[in-house]
């Protein structure tokens, strides 16, 4: 999902970038699976119908990729 996100600003027209910032996996022990995955997600352009359509492109494919895998995803 994160490659998603660099591949989706980086691959569409314009200046805009999109990053994931915080990252948070628990239960955060070693060797061990998480649970849950926790990210936050920026997007910067100068207009915000850019910003729009980025996100809305980075939610689909977010979104696709959580039913192949069998997960959940909130936005």
């Amino acid at each position: 999902m994160i490659e998603a996100v660099n591949r989706i600003a980086r691959t569409t027209p314009g200046r805009q970038v999109a990053t994931v910032g915080r990252l948070s996996a628990e239960p955060g022990a070693p060797n061990v699976i998480p649970g849950r995955v926790t990210f936050s997600l920026e997007i910067r352009d100068l207009e915000m119908a850019k910003i729009d359509r980025v996100f809305r492109d980075i939610r689909t494919e977010v979104r696709r990729i959580a039913a192949r895998d069998g997960t959940t995803v909130g936005f």
